[in-house]
């Protein structure tokens, strides 16, 4: 979503998933599947490169969230791999449960 101060951010995601669905739309005859995954707050290396208050910011989160990790959204990868040829999933929303942002 739009997030203060995320002007950039936000439109690129917008990007992506505008990207992603011309995209599905250009391949489905070569039976190509394109699925667009939004993770929400997954703990990374990213965060070390905020500054101070943003890291304390998202320390906060982490104290009252539990946060997705790495495995996490690899194993929606997979899934989403694993299914039959015919089957697609064009958009994933991927979230710790009590993530509201």
């Amino acid at each position: 979503g739009a997030l203060p101060n995320g002007a950039a951010y936000s439109a690129s995601k917008a990007a992506v998933a505008t990207f992603s669905e011309c995209l599905r739309k250009e391949l489905a005859a070569d039976n190509v599947r394109v699925t667009t995954l939004f993770p929400g707050f997954v703990d990374t290396e990213l965060f070390d490169a905020f500054d101070d208050e943003k890291k304390a910011q998202f320390d906060q989160l982490r104290k009252n969230i539990e946060v997705l990790v790495p495995q996490n959204i690899a194993d929606v990868i997979s899934m989403v791999l694993s299914l039959p040829q015919h089957v697609s999933i064009n958009d994933i929303v991927v979230r710790p449960t009590k993530q509201m942002l």
